[in-house]
């Protein structure tokens, strides 16, 4: 009677142990069949495309009062000029450039090699515009992030897109 209590605790030991490896085996399955392809979306570059458009700039629209990056994108659009007689959208490229090249410093030697940024102004028929198109270093990898943003402006919307090559 003992040999055979210990043969089923044996049995119902063995149960267990082929229950948890055909678990395991199974999650092992799942996570190895995940994509390949890493998702390319950054949350931390859109956060950076919508809190540029807050950032003040040199140029004054009317008045005195500087004008932010979001009212340049449109009077870039409109081609309006600044105050000062530049025209917005070369104050609104010499900006951008500015704040990329202090934000990202894309260098072979750093750890981002590349970005490419664009303002496009798309009407209510789906056409697209290009404001500015910046680029710096070679985007030829296949490791990056982007994003885009957008908001409504006249009869259209502005987007922002910037892609960090790694």
């Amino acid at each position: 009677m003992r040999d055979k209590k210990a043969q089923e605790e044996v049995v119902g030991f063995a149960v267990v142990v082929v229950l948890v490896s055909v678990i395991f085996v199974i999650i092992l399955g799942f996570s190895m069949n995940k994509p390949t392809t890493q998702d390319k979306q950054s949350t931390d570059v859109r956060q950076f495309l919508e809190s540029i458009r807050e950032v003040t700039t040199d140029c004054s629209l009317s008045g005195s009062i500087p004008a932010n990056l979001k009212e340049l994108m449109g009077a870039c659009y409109s081609r309006t000029y600044c105050s000062s007689g530049a025209k917005a959208c070369d104050e609104l490229n010499n900006t951008m450039k500015d704040i990329l090249e202090a934000s990202y410093s894309p260098s072979e030697e750093a750890h981002i090699k590349a970005y490419i940024f664009s303002i496009d102004f798309e009407t209510s028929s789906s056409q697209r515009e290009n404001l500015i198109t910046q680029k710096s270093g070679n985007c030829s990898s296949n490791s990056y992030r982007e994003s885009d943003d957008f908001f409504p402006y006249t009869n259209g919307q502005i987007f922002t897109e910037l892609r960090l090559c790694y």
